[in-house]
């Protein structure tokens, strides 16, 4: 499978669930707060987006030919790369690669 196909299933899922739930940072950031409260320490939500990575690197340890895992790992560590810069926007660079492989 081309890895641009992982990259677009993974906006396409990322924008889908947008629709359903809200932006992502509101999400993160809710996570990170209920996660605070569990742990009885502060939780940032780059250490939300480290942790669903981990669970799903543990799926593919478990069975590296599904797909949907590294969909899912690659949306997370786009998220965590926007807590850590804000200068990144997951989105217009996905957007750009669409229209990348289309001239192409």
């Amino acid at each position: 499978m081309k890895y641009t196909h992982t990259l677009e299933k993974s906006l396409d899922i990322v924008s889908e669930r947008g629709k359903q739930y809200g932006d992502v940072s509101f999400g993160m950031e809710k996570a990170a707060k209920i996660a605070s409260q569990f742990l009885n320490r502060h939780v940032t939500p780059y250490e939300v987006c480290i942790i669903m990575m981990s669970i799903k690197a543990s799926r593919i340890a478990n069975n590296e030919s599904h797909h949907d895992s590294w969909v899912d790992m690659l949306a997370y560590a786009s998220f965590a790369s926007s807590f850590v810069s804000e200068d990144v926007d997951i989105v217009n660079m996905a957007n750009k690669l669409k229209t990348v492989q289309k001239q192409t």
